[in-house]
C-alpha cells in the first residue's frame, strides 16, 4: 500500500476507530480486534491525533501487549482435554 492510500485509509477510519474506543468496554479482546489490522503507521497517527489519554493507553497496550499474541493450543490439544470436535 502507498503512502497516499494509508493515509487516505487513515482518515477514514478516525472516526470509526474513535466513536469503537470510546465505546468499548476496555476489555482487552476487544481492543485486540479493533486493532488488528491497523499497520503500525496507523496507530502511531492515531496517538498523535485523538489526544485522548484512554484512547492512548488502549492504543499502547495493543501495541506493547497484544499485537504479538499467538494462540499455542491446537484443535487436538482441545480433543485431548475432552472438548468433542465441531461441525
Amino acid at each position: 500500500m502507498d503512502i497516499w492510500n494509508l493515509i487516505l485509509k487513515m482518515n477514514q477510519n478516525l472516526k470509526n476507530i474513535s466513536v469503537k474506543l470510546r465505546k468499548s468496554n476496555k476489555d482487552k479482546s476487544s481492543i485486540y480486534f479493533l486493532l488488528k489490522n491497523c499497520f503500525k503507521e496507523e496507530l502511531i497517527y492515531y496517538l498523535l491525533y485523538f489526544n485522548n489519554k484512554k484512547i492512548d493507553q488502549m492504543i499502547k497496550m495493543f501495541i506493547m501487549k497484544l499485537k504479538n499474541i499467538k494462540i499455542n493450543i491446537t484443535g487436538s490439544d482441545l480433543i485431548k482435554i475432552g472438548i468433542k470436535q465441531g461441525p
